[in-house]
């Protein structure tokens, strides 16, 4: 009953004849704002550390084909970590805006290639609406890379 309450208390319109909850007037067009305009981002290392490059360093935009086991790339580059960003609806990994999150995480890791494996739309409530069937809107776009270095030539290791 409480998550109830708050819903309706949220309400620009308390009320509303359909009981539907959803807010109405300009706090939407602000919440939009605020989960658009954010620049969130994260990354993690998950193979052997490699020395980071400069953060404007040069990026190849490659294929995850191109490192499959027998493709061209598979025998000299290895993963190194994974980045994610967020960004505007659709966003595409080619964006300029999508560039500039991904390059300087990449190349701190030592990247020299980056492959997109996925990309999930990010959805919330359009509160300018009282209809549920329209209440869903897309207000961003998360994108996963994997990041690739030169494959790094250690000698064997005797025990």
């Amino acid at each position: 009953m409480a998550r109830g309450k708050a819903l309706y208390s949220m309400r620009s319109k308390p009320d509303q004849a359909d009981g539907s909850g959803l807010r109405q007037g300009p706090s939407m067009a602000l919440g939009l704002a605020l989960v658009v305009g954010c620049s969130a981002s994260a990354s993690t290392i998950t193979g052997v550390a490699h020395s980071p490059r400069g953060p404007d360093c040069d990026l190849t935009l490659i294929s995850p084909s191109d490192v499959y086991p027998g493709a061209k790339h598979a025998n000299d580059y290895e993963v190194v970590g994974l980045v994610w960003v967020t960004g505007k609806p659709g966003a595409q990994a080619t964006d300029p805006e999508v560039k500039e999150k991904v390059r300087p995480k990449a190349c701190g890791m030592g990247g020299e290639f980056i492959a997109l494996i996925g990309t999930t739309p990010l959805w919330g409530l359009d509160a300018s609406t009282t209809q549920r069937s329209q209440a869903s809107v897309e207000m961003g776009q998360k994108l996963k890379f994997t990041v690739y270095a030169k494959r790094m030539i250690t000698a064997p290791q005797k025990y």
